[in-house]
């Protein structure tokens, strides 16, 4: 059985529900019961924990705590709906007579009256006193009653609170826990932006002191920061720096927002609870009231019965013991229901003020409900917002590296121009290299054709052999001495020759196809990886003939062992049946000896002989035994042994076919080596090829860096009719400022960042165009109108790339 709470209601009922039901069926059950459609109960446990329709109500562990809370979204939603069935009654007892004044006119008339109707009087007024004592029954029962309802549907809305106030407190802590991580990786993020923009201008004045090589200068570039364009970088530090701002406001915004959440989450429920169980204690005590009726009304009823009986059966000389008797109890009624109306008014005080509570409580319940939804609602917001800050900060992240390059590049530019030192003198080297073997050719052609003329002189005809007579083909290796590159000499001589290679291979290496040269490598790499991997195969299998080898001798050893074994277990064989015959006749040696009487001296040692025969056999019996054991295993070591034949046989036909495929990667390998060589005789022609190729390139180079010659005279004509981005505009100092010269365009000026960077007061700058802000005038505050301009005026205000300054 599970216990259901509905918490809108405040009343409890039983679902009977088993380990293996699932949330779903429990959701059916209760949507028939309290008429709440499955998608708009909302279940808890007493923890605050979500009960999913998936799951099962034994994964949950709820029959160990069978208690689970139902909400009705719409509730939630819509507020406290009017109560209908508030009460006003009361329950007052109604009374009869007054028990005092009524005991006083029964002492008064007992002097006059006559004893038949004293008693009758007292029968009466016992009657009286009965229907009294049932009244304050009945009424202190219905206040009881009344009030024990409305306490326990309080106490179930006030532990529906504490559940749903679990539930939100578990989504917060969640949400807090995610954002403190968030917020430790944001706060590093704005400690590093910090330095970055504390050294930003550092870093750009780092760029402005690097002059480049004379190679790469221009009109325009001159030094390192020259080639970036600094107004857009500049720009761009200023787009980061509003987004860092903005995404650190809004995220302390966020955390104050989850602070205030949390405050609001710790939040109780006041003074409810106290007055609560105060309540709860005073309902005891107005219980206990109601019990005191319960006997005192027993008691009238005995007490009514004794009177019946007693007037029914009395003697006029027991009259007066009786109405002696009768006078006590009547005090003693009297007396108990004084306190019976005395004790009313505490049922009376707990019904009202059970009502109070409950309707305080009522209003306390959707007010936090719906508290508690728009804690919810704020919480679910925050995770939103903070998925977003997340991705804000990774792109805070990337535009940190982006402009975090910018104090890397000297030392980049610094290893591109020892990179570009190396190259030149590898070049030289390499011409150089070539030099000194041309020379060295020629001196030999020379000595081979002197040679060849003496030995023709001295042993041949020159008829017969004319090519005796002169030397052998010349090979002219022309090498253009003069530097093919774009940047002239940068090393000196000394680092030159530290720079020069020793072998000449690296040489013809660095100058093959780079593509063939590539694809060589690779094929001689895998022919030796795969002639690596065949040795190491070989080198296993024969290290596992090692171990059949040893395996085989050892079996051998075994079979010859098992052999002899079997030729001793025959002859044993031979023994028993011997020692068996022997038994035999010895037997009938002592059955003869029993039927000859005369044979009795012989009969015990003929005992005594079979029995030593007999324990012979059995000793005889047992190492047969052993021996067909040992047999059994002989059979299965000589099954084992050809199984390791086979796989002998196996792995040397294994090893046979892989020394063949060795032979074969071994021929291979000699046909690649004698392919590689004739691939360095082709040397001469790469290099010839190379010349024809450097002196095409040389004349498209011409040709593009005259393209580019008429781009920039044309770019760097100076506009004057209008401005668009990318064009060159002249400026000229006016009072203070710099004005693009224009015709039908006023009111263009140089920005103010460029003016900063300018030193000292140029008469007149000259600057391409980079980007254009259109702006107006506002005020006559220096920040909203910079360059004092009547209000209204709108105004254009240009950053650029300086090219030339007039100072």
């Amino acid at each position: 059985m599970m216990k259901v709470f509905w918490s809108n209601k405040g009343t409890e009922f039983d679902i009977k529900a088993t380990s293996l039901d699932t949330i779903s069926s429990l959701q059916e059950i209760l949507a028939t019961e309290t008429k709440i459609p499955s998608h708009a109960q909302i279940l808890l446990t007493a923890d605050g924990a979500e009960l999913n329709s998936g799951s099962r109500v034994g994964d949950l562990a709820l029959q160990g705590s069978p208690a689970v809370y139902l909400f009705d979204r719409a509730c939630v939603f819509e507020g406290a709906p009017a109560d209908e069935n508030m009460r006003t009654e009361t329950y007052d007892p109604m009374v009869t007579s007054s028990t005092e004044g009524c005991f006083q006119l029964l002492n008064n008339a007992s002097h006059s009256s006559s004893t038949a109707n004293i008693l009758v009087m007292y029968q009466k007024h016992f009657q009286d006193q009965r229907v009294q004592a049932k009244a304050f029954l009945e009424s202190s029962g219905k206040r009881t009653k009344e009030a024990k309802s409305i306490l326990r549907t309080s106490e179930i809305q006030m532990c529906s609170l504490l559940s749903a106030g679990n539930n939100l407190r578990h989504y917060y802590e969640s949400m807090f826990k995610h954002f403190s991580n968030f917020k430790d990786d944001f706060d590093k993020i704005v400690e590093r932006n910090k330095d970055l923009f504390e050294t930003f201008e550092r870093d750009l004045k780092d760029l402005r002191d690097v002059e480049l090589h004379a190679a790469l200068k221009t009109s325009k570039q001159k030094t390192l920061l020259d080639m970036l364009q600094e107004g857009e970088l500049r720009s761009y530090l200023s787009k980061f720096r509003d987004r860092h701002t903005h995404l650190s406001q809004k995220v302390e915004e966020l955390n104050l927002q989850l602070e205030n959440v949390g405050s609001d989450v710790k939040s109780g429920n006041g003074s409810l609870d106290d007055e609560l169980a105060k309540l709860q204690k005073q309902l005891m005590e107005a219980t206990q009231t109601h019990v005191d009726n319960s006997i005192m009304t027993n008691d009238f009823v005995k007490d009514l019965d004794w009177i019946n009986k007693k007037i029914s059966a009395i003697s006029e000389s027991d009259l007066k013991d009786l109405i002696t008797e009768i006078s006590a109890r009547d005090e003693k009624h009297c007396n108990a229901l004084k306190r019976a109306h005395t004790n009313q008014q505490v049922p009376l005080h707990v019904l009202v003020a059970s009502r109070q509570l409950g309707s305080k409580i009522r209003s306390h319940f959707y007010a936090k409900l719906a508290k508690i939804s728009h804690l919810q609602t704020q919480v679910r917001s925050g995770m939103k917002k903070m998925a977003l800050f997340k991705n804000m900060a990774e792109d805070l992240k990337r535009r940190h590296r982006k402009l975090s390059k910018i104090q890397q590049l000297p030392s980049i530019y610094s290893r591109c121009m020892g990179e570009t030192k190396r190259r030149i003198a590898f070049e030289k080297s390499f011409t150089d290299l070539i030099a000194n073997f041309q020379k060295k050719l020629e001196q030999h052609h020379r000595e081979e054709t002197e040679r060849r003329r003496d030995f023709a002189k001295e042993s041949m005809s020159a008829h017969f052999f004319p090519y005796l007579m002169h030397g052998p083909p010349k090979v002219d290796i022309h090498v253009d001495r003069k530097n093919s590159g774009k940047l002239p000499d940068v090393c000196d001589p000394q680092e030159l020759e530290s720079l020069k290679p020793r072998f000449a291979d690296s040489l013809v290496e660095e100058r093959k196809d780079p593509a063939e040269a590539q694809a060589m490598r690779d094929e001689v790499e895998r022919l030796r990886l795969e002639l690596n991997c065949s040795s190491a195969e070989i080198t296993a299998l024969k290290a596992e003939n090692m171990k059949i080898a040893k395996a085989h001798a050892g079996a051998e050893e075994s079979l010859r062992n098992t052999l002899t074994a079997k030729q001793t277990l025959e002859a044993m064989t031979c023994k028993l049946r011997a020692v068996e015959a022997e038994k035999a006749s010895l037997e009938q040696q002592l059955n003869d000896a029993k039927q000859d009487s005369a044979a009795t001296q012989n009969l015990a040692q003929v005992s005594l002989e079979l029995s030593e025969v007999t324990k012979e056999n059995e000793s005889l019996k047992q190492r047969l035994r052993a021996k067909n054991d040992e047999m059994e295993k002989f059979h299965a070591v000589e099954q084992k042994l050809e199984d390791t034949e086979k796989a002998l046989a196996k792995c040397q036909s294994n090893n046979a076919h892989l020394e063949l495929l060795g032979g074969k990667i071994r021929d291979e390998k000699r046909a690649l080596e004698g392919e590689l060589r004739d691939m360095s005789m082709k040397m001469a022609m790469l290099l010839q090829e190379k010349r024809s190729l450097s002196e095409e390139n040389s004349g498209l180079k011409a040709k593009q860096d005259n393209r580019e010659m008429w781009k920039t005279e044309a770019a760097s004509r100076i506009a004057y009719k209008g401005f668009q981005v990318n064009d060159t505009a002249i400026f000229f100092e006016r009072k203070g400022f710099y004005v693009a010269f224009a015709d039908g365009a006023p009111n263009c000026f140089l920005s103010l960042e460029n003016q900063q960077m300018m030193k000292g007061k140029p008469k007149f700058a000259v600057g391409k165009i980079i980007h254009i802000t259109r702006k107006r005038a506002e005020s006559s505050n220096n920040s909203d109108n910079p360059y004092n301009l009547p209000i209204g005026t709108v105004y254009n205000e240009l950053t650029v790339e300086v090219l030339k300054v007039e100072p």
